[in-house]
């Protein structure tokens, strides 16, 4: 493989439930699913060989990924250390990153592939490591405009990676251009701000504006449509709807595709170690947790549910 090419060349669970959250509004001519999160397991993180020395970790520094295989990626910005865990939390490996980095000006993405992807906005760089995490490029980021404060990266799998920063909170994308790489911002709608880009099945992508819009995107970013949920953050696809988080963090829910709120939750009534959901993952059917103080990943299966299909003997 040439490592310079581009990045990748590219129902429903049924379960028994006697139990339904209130308030989920229904309208006509949209689906009865309601959803849960059942509590699938607890991995303690062992960060000890990384950081012999270190205590304390941190709150602010770190992101974290989780690869189709079940490890997980992390990232400490300014302890400049990329970390590779296993499913049970078992460190595999460590390295050290090019230079120290700062939060707010960088981004860690995860590629169908398996590929990391740690964008430096400020130095503008872009930095390539495979699964083993050993470096594979080291590339050149040619863009005429700011691209920090960064809010989000995302390598998708139909081979484009994005980013969203710069003053206006812009979608960029990062194109293979000589032996680097260039920005190039995508025309969107400047009534929005575009936070943490995700991919979403068919060759979209889902974005939060955090003055609280949900915002679907084809990737070319053409709105597709977009509908107000609250002040939120962070969304990803499941099941075809959302699990969202919003400020102040201390409440997640699940939208449909029309926003109409199938389910909500307290953080605290996910485990009483949750203070509040800021960064979260979610793969397949699962959603992940990082808590740093604790250092572990609380995993939780997302259920669903469609209570007319229960009563009518369908299930």
């Amino acid at each position: 493989m040439n490592r310079l090419s581009p990045l990748t060349k590219g129902g429903l669970v049924g379960v028994l439930l006697a139990f339904l959250f209130n308030g989920t509004s229904t309208p006509q001519n949209h689906s009865n699913t309601t959803y849960r999160l059942e509590k699938n397991r607890v991995v303690p993180c062992d960060f000890r060989a990384a950081f012999p020395s270190v205590k304390a970790l941190g709150t602010d520094e770190v992101e974290f990924r989780v690869s189709r295989s079940g490890d997980f990626y992390f990232i400490f910005y300014e302890k400049a250390k990329l970390c590779r865990l296993d499913s049970t939390g078992k460190l595999i490996r460590s390295v050290s990153t090019v230079t120290p980095l700062n939060r707010r000006s960088s981004g860690l993405a995860l590629s169908p592939e398996g590929d990391v992807f740690i964008l430096d906005g400020r130095g503008k760089h872009l930095y390539r490591y495979d699964a083993s995490l050993d470096l594979i490029g080291n590339y050149l980021l040619g863009s005429k405009d700011e691209l920090e404060p960064v809010f989000g990266l995302a390598a998708t799998s139909w081979g484009d990676l994005f980013v969203s920063g710069g003053l206006k909170s812009t979608i960029w994308k990062l194109e293979p251009e000589g032996q680097g790489f260039s920005a190039k911002p995508l025309y969107l709608q400047e009534s929005y701000r575009y936070f943490h880009p995700a991919e979403e099945e068919g060759g979209r992508l889902v974005a939060t504006d955090p003055l609280g819009a949900l915002l679907v995107l084809d990737r070319y970013g053409n709105l597709l449509r977009s509908f107000n949920f609250r002040k939120g953050l962070r969304a990803y696809p499941t099941f075809g709807n959302y699990l969202v988080t919003f400020w102040p963090y201390t409440e997640l829910m699940v939208l449909d595709t029309v926003g109409v709120v199938r389910a909500n939750w307290k953080t605290a009534e996910l485990d009483s170690a949750f203070k509040q959901v800021h960064d979260f993952q979610v793969l397949k059917d699962k959603a992940y947790f990082f808590l740093p103080a604790f250092e572990k990943i609380f995993v939780f299966r997302i259920e669903s549910f469609d209570p007319s299909a229960f009563r009518q003997g369908r299930h």
